[in-house]
């Protein structure tokens, strides 16, 4: 066979195999994120300093000096997805403390309670740690029927139930705390006895 014998077969060839693969298909495009059905939509400003993260809305956050807590929730969260972590340490540093340690979703990150009492109230919010406790709150009330008023934000640590510091907010707390924000992410009492006391 010649050359251009050669090159005729050769050219039938492909051209069969060609038509046999079809045209050329299209790479798939990637898949588009879908939010779940029964996410809830957590707004608030992005807090300047926090350690909460671009994805994350600081439902708590305040300076007690030389440190800050925050406590940080998915924008898109339910009771079982998510995140809810509590971060503690040095501003501009990575935190010392992150709870939890895992990812954990919502419901099972932390409890959580108002506080209803005359003249005011508040509410609070505990990450645990083996012994340790950390509690985030914020409260407001009266001194008497016809005191003065006064507010408390802080954030206090407990070892076996036992104060090991209190740590009040130097400046107004950026906070969410609140039924609203309890009931999107599934917080609750993790014991029937778990209570809070206003630290004084």
């Amino acid at each position: 066979m010649n050359r251009r014998a050669v090159a005729g077969a050769l050219g039938l060839c492909i051209a069969t195999a060609a038509v046999a693969q079809g045209p050329a298909s299209t790479p798939p495009s990637a898949p588009t994120a879908k939010v779940r059905a029964d996410a809830v939509t957590i707004s608030g400003p992005t807090v300047a300093g926090s350690f909460c993260s671009t994805a994350e809305v600081a439902v708590f956050h305040c300076s007690t000096g030389a440190k800050q807590v925050s406590v940080c929730a998915s924008r898109t969260a339910t009771p079982q997805a998510g995140s809810l972590r509590y971060l503690f340490g040095k501003p501009g540093r990575a935190p010392e403390i992150t709870l939890p340690a895992r990812s954990t979703p919502p419901a099972r990150s932390a409890s959580a309670d108002t506080l209803t009492f005359s003249g005011g109230g508040g509410a609070w919010l505990r990450f645990r740690s083996g012994e340790y406790a950390y509690t985030v709150f914020t409260a407001t009330g009266r001194s008497g029927p016809d005191g003065p008023r006064w507010e408390r934000e802080g954030l206090l640590v407990e070892r076996k139930d036992q104060r090991e510091a209190y740590l009040p907010c130097r400046r107004t707390a950026e906070s969410q705390l609140g039924p609203e924000l309890f009931e999107k992410l599934g917080l609750g009492l993790a014991k029937p006895d778990e209570s809070f006391d206003i630290p004084l």
